[in-house]
């Protein structure tokens, strides 16, 4: 974890902290982040108690949108690591990969 967190860091530093314009595609992102949002990001995302599986899938799916297309997938799941362009996930900000880090 604490890697994860250096390596964000890292990149908001490289990007200057900045809030872009556009962040990650909201397409797919899971109804209970959109509902977050939506209260000014208070008290947390708040999932059902019977809700994590659905929370799960749909957070895979949004997940799956964000990555770049060129990214080889196995059984509808992405591999790890890969070559290619990943400017697409270099979003800085509060709607970037920080929304990602929040959600795990």
């Amino acid at each position: 974890w604490s890697r994860i967190i250096t390596n964000w860091v890292l990149i908001e530093e490289e990007l200057d902290f900045g809030t872009p314009a556009t962040g990650l595609p909201p397409a797919g992102r899971p109804y209970a982040i959109n509902l977050w949002i939506q209260n000014a990001r208070r008290n947390g995302v708040v999932i059902k108690p019977d809700g994590h599986a659905q929370f799960q899938k749909e957070w895979f799916a949004w997940w799956d949108c964000v990555n770049p297309e060129w990214r080889q997938r196995d059984s509808g799941r992405l591999v790890i690591g890969g070559v290619g362009d990943w400017s697409a996930m270099f979003k800085p900000g509060k709607c970037g990969f920080l929304l990602v880090l929040e959600c795990l």
